[in-house]
């Protein structure tokens, strides 16, 4: 049941990440911009609940690099989250600001696609995962590619807004191609 959940939970992050990206932009209505802030939490935790699902399937077949993917992953989008309920930024952006950091570095996408990009990279080396690990580095490469190539990022701002699209909507199919690849492994490692 929990890998279902963790499955629809990745489906819908997708989509509305989709969403949530055509919809914020300056000058937009009050309504819109009450639906990008329930967005901005709906997203990221829905995104965890994905991660979730990916611990529970891969948890003790990762390694150390797997597990260390796993807590930047559950650190990355819990961050959000978190930081909304109780309505406080993250202590580690302050810290990193401090020392000169590029906000891009230390914001929860960043954290969230490093850890996933690690936790396919140790997936990818276990037989039966390998597929789950090579979409979950996809995902990873392609939120680092949204991230870098947005305007309001300092890495490459020169990159085309039909770039930076392009890489978002390649992270969200890669979310909603979570859902089904989770499914998909967890009837595989089903005993019969």
């Amino acid at each position: 049941m929990l890998i279902r959940v963790c499955g629809v939970g990745s489906v819908l992050g997708g989509v509305l990440f989709v969403a949530w990206g055509y919809i914020d932009r300056p000058n937009i209505s009050e309504n819109l911009r009450i639906a990008t802030h329930v967005l901005a939490f709906a997203v990221p935790t829905l995104f965890l609940v994905g991660v979730v699902g990916i611990l529970a399937l891969c948890g003790g077949r990762v390694g150390v690099l797997g597990w260390a993917g796993m807590v930047l992953a559950l650190y990355g989008s819990g961050l959000p989250v978190v930081a909304d309920i109780v309505h406080v930024e993250p202590l580690l952006y302050g810290y990193f600001a401090e020392r000169g950091w590029p906000p891009s570095l230390t914001e929860w996408l960043a954290v969230m696609d490093s850890g996933l990009i690690l936790v396919g990279i140790a997936a990818v080396g276990t037989g039966p995962l390998r597929v789950l690990g090579a979409l979950t580095f996809a995902i990873g490469v392609f939120g680092w590619g949204y991230d870098l190539t947005d305007s309001a990022g300092v890495a490459l701002e020169a990159a085309p807004r039909l770039v930076h699209v392009g890489f978002g909507l390649l992270f969200s199919l890669g979310w909603v191609m979570l859902g089904p690849g989770l499914w998909a492994e967890r009837a595989r490692s089903r005993p019969i």
